[in-house]
């Protein structure tokens, strides 16, 4: 008896890891689909996605403290913190916005680079920790080298 209950905890506990990397490499799958999409648009705008790009990531949570520790950690690495703003949807939420003036040749790369932003989001218990991704041209060669705000200016 113990034996077979022992066999089916052990099915039961190896099913739901299955599950669950079943259900991360969809979700992986799905990521890099809609990065193949913002390329698509991109090119479909005329945007050379081979050139430096303003990439901007934006991340929701519930409070304004979480988000701005994870701004912090990113802004140790290379990117540069854009804002923390109410969401217009709904009050309860506000939104982390941070870029990069980066060159990526193909959505794989985007994809790599999201997905440890990503990682780095779950670390800080971000309510969303997935990026919401958004990327433009700069105007002019000389803007490359620096970051805009997105959103409203005071």
């Amino acid at each position: 008896m113990k034996k077979l209950l022992v066999l089916i905890l052990i099915s039961i506990i190896g099913g739901v890891g299955y599950a669950q990397t079943a259900r991360e490499k969809k979700a992986d799958k799905i990521d890099l689909d809609n990065i193949k999409r913002l390329f698509g648009r991109l090119k479909d705008y005329k945007i050379d996605t081979k050139t430096k790009l303003l990439w901007t990531y934006t991340y929701e949570d519930s409070t304004e403290i979480q988000l701005k520790k994870l701004s912090d950690a990113f802004e140790k690495g290379d990117l540069k913190f854009v804002e923390i703003v109410p969401s217009k949807e709904t009050k309860k939420t506000f939104l982390l916005s941070v870029s990069e003036v980066k060159k990526y040749s193909k959505p794989e790369d985007v994809h790599e680079r999201v997905k440890h932003l990503n990682e780095v989001a779950m670390v800080y218990n971000i309510m969303t920790p997935y990026a919401s991704i958004g990327a433009e041209k700069q105007k002019t060669e000389e803007d490359i080298g620096t970051y805009k705000k997105v959103g409203k200016q005071k």
